[in-house]
C-alpha cells in the first residue's frame, strides 16, 4: 500500500462456499480517511454478488465436467461392447474417460490378492494425454495395498489424494511417473476386487 501511495483502505472478503478467495476494496491516495458505514455496505453487498457469480460458474463448470463424464462412459461402454479382448475394451474405456476428464494417465490395474489378505498389482494398463507418456508398467508390477486399502476397495470405496502424502512403495512409483495427485476406484467382479480404475 505505501509503494503504491495509499493513505487509507477498505477491503472485505469474497467468499464461495464459505472459503476466502479474493478481497474487494477501496482505497484512497488522495486523503487519509474513514470509510462511511454506506461505503462499506456497498463494498460487502459487491463482494456477495462477486461471490455468487463465482459460485455459478463453479456449478456450471461442475455440471458440465459431469455431463462430459457420462457421455463419456457411455461412449466407453459402447466401444467395450465392440471389443474383441478384455485388454482393447479397458483401453477403450481408458481413452474415452481420459479425454473427457483431461487426466494426465488413466490407468486400470488388474490385482490378486495374496495370502496375507493384501492386493497385489500384477498387471497395469494405461492411457495418456496429450504431452504426456505412458508410464513403465513395471514401476506399478507387485506392489501391493495397505490393509486399510484392501478392506476399503473390497468394500467398494475409493480414494484420492496427493502424491506428497503417501508413504512407501507406492510414493516411490508416483514419484517416478511424476504424479502429482490420483484418485482411484475398485473394479469388482461378483462381489470381489478385479482391480482399480483410477486418474493420475
Amino acid at each position: 500500500a505505501t509503494a503504491e501511495g495509499t493513505l487509507s483502505l477498505v477491503c472485505v472478503p469474497v467468499l464461495v462456499d464459505g472459503r476466502l478467495v479474493a478481497y474487494l476494496g477501496y482505497d484512497d491516495c488522495e486523503t487519509p480517511r474513514r470509510w462511511s458505514h454506506a461505503e462499506e455496505e456497498a463494498l460487502r453487498t459487491a463482494a456477495s454478488v462477486i461471490g455468487s457469480s463465482m459460485q455459478r460458474a463453479r456449478g456450471l463448470e461442475m455440471a458440465r465436467r459431469r455431463e462430459r463424464m457420462l457421455v463419456a462412459v457411455a461412449a466407453a461402454a459402447g466401444r467395450a461392447l465392440t471389443a474383441l479382448t478384455t485388454e482393447q475394451a479397458i483401453e477403450a474405456v481408458l481413452a474415452e474417460i481420459g479425454t473427457a476428464a483431461e487426466a494426465s494417465r488413466v490407468f486400470a490395474s488388474h490385482v490378486e490378492r495374496r495370502e496375507d489378505g493384501l492386493l497385489a498389482i500384477t498387471e497395469n494398463l494405461q492411457w495418456a494425454g496429450p504431452g504426456f507418456a505412458v508410464a513403465d508398467p513395471e514401476i506399478w508390477e507387485g506392489l501391493a495395498t495397505t490393509p486399510e486399502t484392501a478392506a476399503a476397495f473390497q468394500r467398494g470405496e475409493g480414494l484420492q489424494g496427493l502424491a506428497r502424502d503417501v508413504e512407501g512403495l507406492f510414493r516411490d512409483a508416483l514419484d517416478a511417473t511424476g504424479t502429482l495427485s490420483f484418485a482411484v476406484v475398485p473394479i469388482m467382479v461378483r462381489g470381489e476386487v478385479w482391480g482399480s480404475i483410477g486418474f493420475n
